[in-house]
């Protein structure tokens, strides 16, 4: 399965929530939509606006809600992975069986002539 790359917009979620985990706020309001509209200059900053959340001190973070959108994105991304796998294991376990099914035949013909002369 080929890697995609993530949308502008999930490359924004992820890093508004590195800059949080790493303790980094975004700076003030304005100051935090300033600096990621330079990172991401193809995304509006009424979107970004949007993405945002003030905390206390005057700080912003990335707003709830577009951090559960991102968890949500990622636990689609991990369900498609565990999905390919599943498949490549199920397809496996059926070239299994049907060569069991064939080995199985084999033999019990191989006996039945063999009983017979």
């Amino acid at each position: 399965m080929s890697e995609k790359k993530d949308d502008v917009f999930i490359a924004v979620l992820k890093y508004m929530r590195q800059e949080t985990i790493e303790g980094r706020a975004l700076g003030n309001y304005d100051g935090g939509v300033d600096h990621i509209h330079a990172a991401y200059p193809t995304i509006d900053r009424e979107i970004i606006r949007f993405l945002f959340s003030h905390g206390g001190e005057g700080r912003t973070y990335l707003a709830p809600d577009a951090y559960f959108q991102l968890m949500e994105h990622e636990e689609l991304q991990e369900a498609r992975l565990a999905s390919a796998a599943a498949h490549q294991a199920s397809r496996t376990a059926l070239k299994v069986a049907v060569g069991a099914l064939v080995i199985s035949a084999v033999i019990g013909i191989a006996s039945i002539i063999t009983s017979i002369s």
